[in-house]
């Protein structure tokens, strides 16, 4: 099996990406299983990252180079999902019930706050005035601290409202704070839970997702809505909206629903907005049967069944001023820069990209420039970088922040793109690796014109391919594979313990280096491969594209669709980035049949726990590459037809990604 799996680790083909090469990849130090949610960047062009990790936050400040400066973990028990810099470059971040002030340096958390449990408050967004005041807003319930001549201080019972709250620059007391929602939801559309003259008591929510203060000093804040206040009349259906508010909190100036087609079954959600230079909102989101959009050609119609979409609105909220869709996925971010060009930023399938010749059905994040009126794009890729957010630098550039641990920067031109390190078990991106893995490396023109297939020699890999070598922290590593656009390694067993790794790439026409990555005792990963699922359901239909692990079944045969492994026989997966194993061995090396000590890999088959019977370094494969044999549960509950079964194991802490293999039910 080993044999049948050689050619999918050292031949593989180049990654094909639409990459711009005035951006490069930078790493923050992540777990497996956190998520980056903001980005932001100081008067001085540092950059502030804040993420989700270990049930806390996470803040890192690098400098305008990507170079990590400092990490501050705080906030146990706080989910974060909004930040922002104030203008004396302190680090202001949000969350379930919960606001912080961190000083420049990430050396001290300088004020925090919450909100009371009745409130059942959840902060979505945080800005500033130019007083230094902090303005925050989200979702809450009636019971929420509003102030004396607030908008909206005496909601009905029973609602989900969205909320704005000002607080002083030291967080300590709340200066005004107003409710803004409808505890009703319209019931005029044939909607199953809402029919009939009483209905079923069917209350609404208003959520408030994004907010900016405009260049006359009102706050507007954007989400979305099911509730009726006039004029924000809709369905029970989730709707776009905008208000805007006087600083003080006191009136409200202006109010708009986006329902292009109103009828009873489209949905409009408002993930983020950002001002141009003329005042102008730009609003992003996801959408699905609201009809075409107008006042852009670039994709006036729906690519799929929920797509992301651009719509530019005048500042007074009078007019829709153009809306395009954009891919099939969700838009994320937004962001403007000094020449009103429109950065976003988001997730969709690749060929539902507008202007694109792509054919994948892969979904992957991407990042985009258009022109202010929406019709032309001007820079745009598809990988595996950016879709949680975006942030115009100080020096007029993007950064774009990555749903993990990477975040692009602008660089040189005329420097060769440095798209990724990666897992080569599945091409994901990843910042942390582990000695013994193996590693792929992306970028343009990179590596030599012609692609050379790993060589062995003596039993080890060498670490020269075409006159190319990839050093980390100056060792070499032995090499599977080098094309023009990507090196295949297996990282040196010497960055063991070492807290971060410089990856060089050398050649004959120089030195290129890769962004820093740092090092973990262990970062598995299953081998695995993004694949269409076929068989009919005849409801609840699986997503268009399943993640399939690349298993062979007791007889030796590749696991799929059409060849299912029966219940209670043993399937075999691979994996790298388990970490050094027991026996030692030189880099490169091809490891012996049972020459490897089982690895302490705890299993699990769809959420269960499961018996491992090989657990350990592949036989007959280059040190890095892990083979597991489990057994299938023979009461394993099928329906009827082959069925899915997810796949997943830990090891020293850390977890693989899930994966599904193919189950037969006799």
């Amino acid at each position: 099996m080993a044999a049948k799996l050689f050619f999918l680790i050292y031949a593989i083909a180049p990654l094909i990406c639409d990459a711009q090469v005035n951006f490069q990849t930078r790493y923050i130090s992540l777990g497996s299983q956190d998520t980056s949610v903001a980005i932001s960047a100081d008067a001085s062009g540092n950059i502030f990252i804040v993420s989700s990790t270990n049930n806390a936050i996470r803040a890192t400040k690098t400098d305008p180079n990507g170079n990590v400066l400092a990490v501050l973990d705080f906030g146990q028990g706080v989910i974060p999902a909004a930040a922002a810099v104030d203008a004396q470059g302190n680090l202001l971040v949000v969350g379930n019930s919960f606001i912080a002030k961190v000083d420049n340096a990430l050396a001290n958390v300088l004020a925090t706050t919450s909100f009371p449990a009745a409130a059942i408050a959840n902060a979505n967004a945080v800005t500033t005035d130019a007083a230094g005041n902090v303005y925050v807003a989200g979702t809450a319930g009636a019971s929420f601290p509003t102030t004396p001549g607030a908008y909206q201080i005496n909601p009905p019972q029973g609602a989900g409202y969205a909320f704005i709250a000002e607080f002083p620059p030291d967080l300590s007391t709340i200066i005004s704070a107003t409710l803004f929602g409808s505890s009703v939801a319209d019931c005029s559309g044939d909607y199953d839970t809402c029919r009939g003259p009483n209905g079923p008591g069917l209350f609404a929510a208003t959520t408030a997702t994004a907010m900016v203060i405009d260049p006359s000093g009102s706050v507007v804040i954007a989400g979305y809505t099911s509730g009726i206040p006039a004029p924000l009349s809709v369905e029970p259906y989730n709707y776009g909206f905008v208000a805007k508010f006087t600083a003080d909190l006191a009136s409200l100036e202006a109010e708009a629903v986006f329902n292009p087609v109103g009828t009873p079954i489209s949905e409009t959600y408002f993930r983020a907005m950002a001002l141009d230079p003329q005042g102008n909102l730009l609003l992003v989101g996801d959408a699905n049967n609201v009809g075409p959009l107008t006042g852009s050609n670039l994709q006036p119609t729906a690519p799929d069944d929920q797509n992301g979409f651009v719509l530019k609105m005048d500042g007074a909220l009078q007019t829709f001023l153009w809306g395009t869709y954009f891919g099939g996925g969700v838009v994320q971010g937004v962001a403007v820069d000094a020449q009103s060009n429109i950065w976003i930023t988001g997730v969709s399938q690749q060929s539902e990209l507008p202007n694109t010749t792509s054919t994948s059905i892969a979904i992957l994040p991407f990042v985009a420039e258009l022109t202010p009126d929406g019709s032309s794009i001007l820079n745009m890729f598809s990988s595996q970088f950016g879709g949680a957010a975006v942030t115009i630098l100080p020096n007029g550039g993007a950064a774009v922040l990555g749903l993990t641990d990477s975040f692009l920067l602008p660089a040189s031109p005329d420097q060769p793109a440095l798209l990724m390190v990666a897992n080569s078990a599945n091409s994901q991106s990843s910042g942390t690796i582990a000695p013994a893995e193996l590693i792929s490396l992306y970028g343009t023109g990179i590596g030599p014109q012609s692609a050379v297939g790993g060589q062995v020699v003596n039993g080890v890999f060498t670490n020269n391919l075409g006159g190319y070598q990839v050093l980390f922290n100056g060792v070499p590593a032995p090499l599977l594979y080098a094309g023009p656009n990507q090196f295949n390694v297996v990282s040196p067993a010497a960055i063991a313990g070492q807290p971060t790794v410089d990856i060089e790439v050398v050649g004959p026409l120089g030195t290129t280096a890769f962004p820093t990555v740092f090092v973990g005792a262990a970062r598995p990963q299953l081998f695995s491969q993004q694949l269409p699922y076929t068989i009919p359901f005849a409801v609840n239909p699986p997503p268009e594209l399943e993640t399939f692990a690349i298993a062979y079944n007791q007889d030796d045969t590749l696991n799929s669709v059409s060849n299912p492994a029966p219940r209670g026989s043993i399937v075999t997966i691979w994996a790298t980035g388990t970490g050094l194993p027991a026996d030692p061995w030189p880099d490169g090396a091809i490891v012996g049949s049972g020459s490897a000590v089982n690895l302490p890999i705890t299993m699990s088959y769809g959420g269960e726990a499961v018996q491992v019977e090989y657990a350990g370094q592949a036989p007959g494969a280059v040190l890095g590459l892990t083979q597991i044999n489990f057994l299938v549960p023979s009461d394993a509950i099928g329906i009827g037809r082959p069925f899915l079964y997810s796949v997943a194991f830990q090891l020293s802490g850390a977890s693989t990604g899930i994966a599904v293999i193919e189950v037969s039910t006799n």
